[in-house]
């Protein structure tokens, strides 16, 4: 089966933009309004050495795009072309934060993380509608593939510089044709005094036994020959994402550099991997720039590392707690119970606390299962539901994150007098809360909060803060942020969220089943005086003058 790729001869393209205006034209109907599928950048414009190349999707064997995507909504089609599905598709972005080139767009730029769904190059292959259906060409454009023929910015290329088809059929065109121009010995070596040095000799410019009639439409795509090169190639690294910049991509070639180099001069490369902004006709932000070095660092620290460390720890945090529970146990009072209660929590606090909790627990839901869902959910649920399942898990994040922030606030006003971090809490943490080690069945002293109450505290404050700070930026995405800062955003946001699951893992465990008595204390508002003396001696000190009579029937 045949691996479609795009190839731009960059001495070829003379930056007429004749590709661009062919694709707009065939997919008008689907393009929304600022969307611009194909571009041509130019770099050094006007200046010795400029050099122009046509840019779009390069449907790559290892798509970062798909890697990322929560929604799942990207696939290959047979012919190697990458397609999206826009009915899956939830505007989260991180298909563009992932694409070295760019290629993915969204028509909007609204609060709320509202970016409309994703459009890119479909290849002229159209979508997962029926073919030539009315809703397909009204999605995702013309399908030019499912008869026979490449796509329309190739097909109108006047100077036959963007190619399209069968990666190894047009690389070896494109080896043909720098050997042509005076390199006969090294064919991605093109000497540049030696280009067309025999223009008086008929040819067709890309030396004999190939003819334009591959590259038209004429012959349908399913009888072009097999690619030998991209047998059992499964994935791209990231050298050879570069030479994909450069629109020729086979997985046969090793070393991306010498490849590039050869041809389009090394001057470009350095001012490709540089991330040297071109000049382009295309009104999209960064479009200008032909490979994002940093977003390809970004996908690979979320995909690699990121996304597999935070689930280790996630579930090394419930392992470690029931491992806990079983060597541990649960920390009982140590003396029966007076039935005298003293009042801990207000009505406020106890509002103020389960609200929070259920926040912070449905909008930790609704994370995890955009970074995690295709995984864990997507395969045991119907298609229909998984739509749903995904596309309300963005929008309910994204709704109910500012009002996570003014609960936090809350936080922080009325809990922080009791959580200044002193010398007693450090006694606390050295006596590991009397629950290992020599210090097990000890109760160390405490006031109104106990260490590990403290800890708590700060790491929500903190990481809490800086998780609905970089939320609130991809929230409203209205204010000039490039891909480089939601990147960035992105990136500090899952990781401080990771952090501020797995601390609460903890402390949900401490407060049902480790120690005794703990939850009644907020459920009710009130705690018994043995619990009081037991774990939060000094406080109960300040406050026993206030104790209640027990009530008939309890323990005394």
């Amino acid at each position: 089966m045949a691996r479609m790729k795009f190839m731009c001869d960059t001495k070829r393209c003379i930056e007429c933009n004749g590709c661009v205006t062919a694709c707009k034209n065939e997919n008008d109907d689907a393009l929304e309004w600022g969307i611009q599928r194909r571009r041509v950048v130019t770099l050094n414009d006007g200046l010795p050495g400029e050099t122009s190349i046509s840019v779009a999707c390069m449907h790559c064997t290892d798509a970062p795009c798909m890697a990322v995507c929560p929604a799942d909504c990207f696939y290959h089609t047979d012919d190697g072309i990458v397609l999206h599905n826009k009915d899956l598709c939830i505007g989260c972005g991180y298909c563009l934060f992932a694409c070295p080139f760019g290629a993915p767009q969204f028509p909007k730029t609204a609060a709320f993380g509202d970016r409309g769904k994703m459009d890119k190059c479909t290849f002229c292959a159209g979508g997962p509608e029926e073919d030539h259906s009315e809703a397909e060409r009204q999605k995702y454009g013309a399908n030019r593939i499912a008869e026979g023929k490449l796509p329309m910015c190739a097909e109108l290329c006047s100077t036959k510089a963007l190619l399209a088809g069968d990666a190894q059929v047009i690389s070896d065109i494109f080896r043909e044709r720098v050997a042509y121009r005076g390199a006969p010995h090294a064919a991605w070596g093109a000497d540049e005094q030696a280009l067309y040095r025999d223009a008086s000799k008929p040819h067709d410019g890309r030396g004999k036994g190939l003819k334009l009639g591959k590259l038209r439409g004429t012959r349908p795509i399913q009888q072009m020959e097999e690619c030998p090169a991209l047998k059992g190639a499964t994935e791209y690294n990231a050298d050879e994402r570069m030479i994909d910049l450069l629109l020729v991509s086979t997985a046969s070639f090793a070393d991306a550099e010498k490849e590039a180099v050869g041809f389009a001069g090394a001057d470009y490369w350095r001012a490709v991997k540089d991330g040297q902004e071109g000049v382009t006709t295309s009104r999209s932000p960064e479009h200008g720039v032909l490979i994002s070095v940093p977003g390809q660092l970004w996908f690979e620290v979320k995909t690699k590392w990121v996304s597999p460390l935070g689930a280790i720890a996630i579930f090394g945090s419930l392992a470690m707690c029931g491992l806990m529970y079983l060597v541990v146990g649960q920390t009982k009072l140590s003396k029966p119970r007076t039935g005298r209660k003293l009042k801990r929590w207000s009505r406020l606090d106890r509002a103020l606390h389960w609200t929070t909790a259920a926040m912070f627990l449905t909008l930790s839901g609704s994370g995890l299962a955009i970074i995690y869902g295709k995984y864990f959910i997507k395969p045991v649920v119907s298609l229909g539901v998984w739509e749903n399942w995904i596309w309300f898990a963005k929008v309910f994040h994204n709704y109910v994150g500012p009002l996570f922030f003014l609960c936090l606030m809350g936080v922080l006003i009325k809990w922080f007098r009791h959580n200044i971090v002193n010398m007693v809490d450090v006694q606390w943490f050295m006596k590991f809360g009397g629950m290992l080690g020599k210090h097990k069945g000890s109760h160390p002293s405490a006031g109104f909060s106990n260490g590990g109450e403290k800890a708590i505290f700060w790491l929500l404050i903190w990481f809490g803060g800086i998780v609905v700070a970089t939320g609130l930026f991809l929230d409203f995405p209205i204010f000039g942020q490039l891909r480089r800062q939601m990147e960035w955003a992105s990136f500090i946001h899952i990781v401080g969220a990771l952090i501020l699951i797995c601390g609460f893992i903890f402390h949900i465990y401490m407060g049902l089943f480790q120690l005794e008595g703990a939850l009644e204390g907020m459920v009710t508002g009130e705690v018994d005086e043995t619990w009081a003396k037991e774990h939060h001696d000094l406080w109960y000190e300040e406050v026993k003058h206030t104790l209640d009579e027990p009530k008939a029937g309890k323990s005394s």
